[in-house]
């Protein structure tokens, strides 16, 4: 019994590390640490967070599904570069999820939805109005209001497939709300959605909320354009 304990107690500790590691390179990459294009050396990983090459593996595979990093072979592991070709697919997909779960809520889940939204909108209004502009705040406060939309539709694989959309888009989310008049302006779209909401106006609150991305979409597209065509 003790034995079995003891393995078991090895097993979860191993599962935890391969997990830090997963989540502190995906972070290193989504914050762009590692830029889009940079090589990703195995040893040099292992090496600077000293741990054996296995769990390093297991990650770079992760985030091989993920759509982070690409492994070419006889080349190395690279860090995804972010195109406004690959921004458009993204954002179209992430539309089409949004727009789906917004156009089949029910009247309880509108009403529930507009409590979260509005707690969102004024968590974001307060740093936006705030003496020092914290755009990774304002970035999370994002997030969690689209991420509400979708979680709302009920629908565990639609969910699970936005989040991966999700890590794509937080690279070029980060350039985006840097920006404070592009970013007071998406607080004044997302409070209009609000109130057509609190309204039951599904149909037109899906239009606003496509019209909202629409732009979002062609904001990001030029911002990588002006970066020299990928980040």
């Amino acid at each position: 019994m003790e034995l079995n304990g003891g393995l078991m107690d090895l097993k979860i500790e191993r599962q935890d590390l391969n997990e830090q590691v997963y989540h502190i390179l995906k972070n290193q990459i989504l914050t762009r640490e590692y830029k889009g294009g940079a090589r990703l050396d195995l040893n040099d990983l292992s090496d600077k967070m000293g741990v054996s090459k296995t769990p390093v593996k297991l990650a770079i595979h992760r985030l091989a599904n993920d759509g982070l990093v690409e492994v070419v072979s006889r080349s190395g592991t690279y860090v995804t570069q972010l195109t406004g070709k690959r921004i458009a697919e993204v954002m179209d997909a992430r539309i089409m999820i949004e727009k789906w779960s917004i156009e089949h809520l029910s009247k309880d889940d509108c009403e529930q939805l507009v409590v979260q939204l509005t707690e969102h909108v004024h968590r974001a209004k307060v740093n936006l109005e705030s003496d020092h502009f914290d755009y990774q705040q304002f970035l999370e406060a994002d997030v969690l209001f689209h991420k509400a939309i979708v979680t709302m539709s009920h629908n565990q694989l639609i969910s699970n497939q936005y989040e991966l959309l999700n890590s794509f888009l937080y690279i070029s989310r980060i350039f985006h709300f840097q920006n404070f008049d592009r970013s007071k302006e998406g607080i004044q779209e997302h409070a209009q959605l609000i109130e057509v909401m609190k309204q039951n106006r599904l149909q037109h609150a899906s239009d606003l909320l496509v019209a909202h991305l629409e732009k979002s979409k062609q904001y990001m597209i030029y911002l990588i354009e002006e970066n020299g065509g990928a980040i």
